[in-house]
């Protein structure tokens, strides 16, 4: 079975600026990239392991760098930092 880490992202922006939040803002280059339709927040508290078989659809990507931001997101929601 090969499976795949993910994280919710929410437009419920309450929590920015937590450790374990990235706020991935539209009006941005990585916002735009991103397929996200709303100003959002990457929530690294909420991890979920499925198979890949079970997603369907990719709506977007985010770069590296960005990917590097949620890296710091998670290590802090996993208390490895």
């Amino acid at each position: 079975m090969a499976a795949t880490i993910l994280v919710q992202i929410t437009t419920n922006l309450a929590r920015k600026g937590e450790p374990t939040h990235l706020l991935i803002s539209t009006s941005s280059i990585e916002g735009q990239d991103s397929g996200l339709l709303h100003d959002s927040l990457v929530s690294c508290n909420n991890l979920v392991t499925v198979e890949r078989t079970r997603i369907h659809k990719v709506i977007g990507r985010l770069p590296a760098t960005t990917m590097q931001k949620i890296d710091l997101c998670l290590k802090a929601a996993l208390g490895l930092q």
